[in-house]
């Protein structure tokens, strides 16, 4: 919806446009922008399904417009610059499996001096959280299963558990401080290097009573049309309409309790993976 409604709502970007559309998929957002009167639309998808996106063009009587493009953006000349360079580029956490460095070679070669980009800001947000349910349902449930106690393989379980980050959906009753922002920052500038690492020391101070499981990530995206009521948030936090990134929790290894007016300052980490660039791994700590 974020999407749909960040095109109806900058038609005056789009009419007459030229639009690069990163990763089209099925071709949704590409015939989106076609629909809002943008003179052509280069979908590129490096998948199989570059061929099905060709169909649903045609199907929607959009192909005099919409050029889908087989291949990776990194290997494809346009014929021109674009006016506007579109992508559903974000992974979970933000960047873990996104295409942000496949959209940023994009932006560097195709896109024209003062061209837009959607979305246009980024930013990683943080809060320390209880999980309650989960140690119940995780954790707790091994003590009596079906008259028999299993907590030591309860225990072993949890050993792997606290090893990766937790994919899942997190509410704002979890949270034991007010949320901070790690890293804000502008899509028509941001490098690739300056995505490799980044960390900050976030103060955060307990609000509430609890014992406190690990620390929610999760990201907004924005979109700019530059103009008085156009812009709009896609917004992945706890309490908002549910997405398929739900929050990543970084688990702390056990449960801290805590109360009102304790320093849970940590240093938070979201780098780059040296082997798979499209890969990033979070860390804590305290």
């Amino acid at each position: 919806n974020a999407y749909r409604d960040a095109i109806a709502q900058n038609m005056h970007l789009f009419k007459d446009k030229v639009v690069l559309d990163v990763g089209t998929g099925t071709g949704v957002l590409a015939m989106w922008c076609a629909k809002a009167g943008a003179r052509v639309v280069y979908a590129v998808e490096a998948s199989e399904i570059a061929g099905m996106a060709r169909k649903l063009v045609a199907h929607n009587k959009l192909e005099g417009t919409v050029k889908v493009i087989e291949g990776k953006i990194e290997d494809i000349e346009l014929p021109e610059k674009v006016d506007v360079i579109i992508s559903e580029w974000m992974g979970f956490h933000l960047l873990h499996e996104s295409m942000l460095n496949s959209v940023i070679i994009a932006r560097d070669r195709c896109l024209k001096p003062g061209g837009k980009m959607f979305p246009s800001r980024c930013s990683i947000m943080a809060c320390p959280v209880s999980m309650e349910a989960m140690r119940r349902d995780r954790m707790d449930c091994w003590k009596d299963v079906f008259g028999l106690d299993m907590s030591p393989l309860g225990e072993q379980l949890a050993v792997q558990l606290f090893q990766t980050p937790m994919v899942d959906f997190v509410t704002p009753d979890q949270f034991l401080s007010t949320p901070l922002t790690l890293t804000d920052f502008d899509c028509h500038n941001v490098t690739e290097e300056e995505l490799r690492t980044i960390s900050g020391q976030m103060a955060f101070v307990a609000e509430k009573q609890g014992d406190c499981a690990g620390v929610a990530v999760w990201f907004d995206c924005i979109f700019d049309g530059g103009q008085e009521g156009t812009q709009v948030n896609l917004s992945t936090a706890p309490g908002m309409p549910h997405t398929h990134w739900k929050q990543s929790v970084v688990l702390l290894g056990s449960f801290f309790a805590v109360t009102p007016g304790d320093d849970l300052s940590l240093q938070l980490t979201v780098e780059q993976d040296a082997e798979n660039p499209r890969h990033y791994r979070l860390s804590i700590q305290t």
